[in-house]
């Protein structure tokens, strides 16, 4: 007894085409496809030769002359209002506002200079805890207790919470033990 899957497997399905189809499809394809890639290669020689002719035509308008020496000089006259904000600015002196220093810049600087260290990590500190970034703040300030030594455990009233308790902790620590 035969299988019908068998059967159906074992037919032959092959089908003359139509050659001729085939080819005018394939050469029409063909010259489609070389027309496109044409285009695009005049495309990118369009905007090389643009970008050549740009330059060029720059150096030619740039108005020049010869100085005494015969080397070419650029000529450039300034303008009137230019001028005037020149004189502008002689005039009124230059104020630079001096931005306060955020904790981070007191963090680095710091870190860069030893003068002073304790305090700007204190003040860093307290910048930070102010801005609820406790993490920061405890790290200054473990920092300052550790380079600090005795003077910087002892209490001050400008003392915030977090450096209160640190200080507490380290008293507590020095006088019962490091358990």
């Amino acid at each position: 007894m035969s299988d019908p899957l068998d059967d159906f497997l074992d037919r032959d399905f092959s089908c003359d085409g139509n050659n001729a189809l085939k080819n005018s499809l394939r050469e029409r394809t063909t010259q489609v496809l070389r027309v496109r890639q044409r285009m695009k290669w005049l495309g990118v020689m369009g905007l090389a030769a643009a970008c050549y002719v740009a330059g060029v035509a720059t150096m030619w308008l740039m108005p020049q002359r010869t100085a005494a020496n015969g080397e070419m000089v650029t000529k450039v006259e300034p303008a009137k209002q230019a001028v005037e904000v020149a004189e502008k600015k002689q005039e009124t002196p230059i104020v630079e506002a001096k931005t306060p220093l955020t904790a981070l810049d007191l963090e680095w600087k710091a870190l860069e200079q030893p003068a002073g260290r304790v305090a700007n990590l204190l003040k860093a500190g307290a910048m930070y805890e102010s801005q609820d970034d406790h993490a920061s703040a405890l790290r200054c300030y473990t920092q300052a207790l550790k380079e600090g030594g005795a003077k910087v455990l002892e209490s001050s009233d400008d003392d915030r919470w977090l450096l209160t308790t640190l200080k507490n902790a380290r008293r507590w620590e020095k006088n019962n033990g490091d358990s």
